[in-house]
């Protein structure tokens, strides 16, 4: 998980007093003396209630369930990610495809073709290697897909704030960008950072 630094807004901030309900006194006890704890127990026939072990689920797959949430802030490890930008995603054709494009994004992120992994190569920072996870072969250089991580072209993957998505700077100092042309986007490499929206997939 990220910080929580890129939720606010510093600058359009909100000073507006919120309403807020009315909250009923501490317990007291007859000598006027705060007893919250204890009248809390008091209240309640078992105070610990028994552990349900034997219940628990054996179901890896229910641990989390089916979705998708658009990330925000620093980007970390762990997750399937999409990356999107003008209605296009990021797509590995699979086949043992040798090169990376870009389809039409689904409204639900389904498409495995589309999914993602980063590998972070220094703890904490926004430098990454990326791999899919269709077949597992790696982003190399221009729209290669590799074999290979030690040939993987490394992303500095920076999130840009208010609602501007991240941009993503290979190693060479060019920009990851496509546009849509037809049935398929177009990737290009530009020297100025354009928009792309990640979203995090279950």
């Amino acid at each position: 998980m990220s910080d929580l630094t890129n939720a606010f807004d510093f600058s359009a901030p909100d000073l507006s007093i919120p309403n807020l309900p009315d909250a009923p006194a501490p317990h007291k006890n007859a000598k006027g003396q705060y007893d919250g704890s204890s009248y809390c127990e008091s209240s309640y026939a078992v105070t610990q209630p028994p552990v349900p072990y034997g219940n628990q689920s054996t179901c890896v797959s229910c641990l989390s369930e089916t979705g998708f949430k658009p990330v925000c802030g620093a980007l970390t490890e762990g997750r399937y990610l999409t990356f999107e930008s003008n209605g296009y995603a990021l797509t590995n054709p699979g086949q043992n495809s040798p090169y990376f494009t870009a389809t039409k994004a689904t409204a639900d992120h389904s498409c495995m073709n589309q999914r993602w992994v980063v590998h972070q190569l220094a703890p904490d920072g926004d430098v990454f290697i990326i791999s899919s996870a269709v077949d597992g072969l790696y982003v190399g250089n221009l729209t290669s897909l590799r074999n290979n991580s030690g040939i993987a072209e490394q992303y500095s993957i920076q999130f840009l704030g208010n609602g501007n998505g991240y941009s993503m700077q290979n190693q060479n100092g060019s920009y990851l960008t496509f546009a849509s042309m037809g049935v398929d986007g177009v990737i290009s490499f530009t020297s100025a950072a354009s928009s792309l929206f990640l979203f995090s997939v279950t």
